[in-house]
């Protein structure tokens, strides 16, 4: 599954949409997911961007549920 960044980033958008993935692994019968997220568009101009901080720091208490490597 590819997930395209939008002209806005929505941290609550976006942290439940990894938690959705990483609970549907299992589910559909894969021991493991590997999540990737390429960041370059945050060098961009878009709003929610100054969220940023915000969403790292949430994603940090989100993952550590998971035993799924994310990068």
């Amino acid at each position: 599954m590819r997930i395209y960044a939008t002209a806005t980033f929505d941290q609550d958008r976006m942290l439940a949409l990894i938690q959705d993935v990483l609970d549907d692994g299992p589910r559909l019968g894969f021991s493991l997911t590997r999540l990737v997220a390429h960041m370059e568009w945050a060098l961009e101009d878009r709003q929610g961007v100054d969220d940023l901080v915000e969403y790292e720091t949430r994603l940090n208490y989100l993952l550590p549920r998971y035993r799924d490597p994310v990068i």
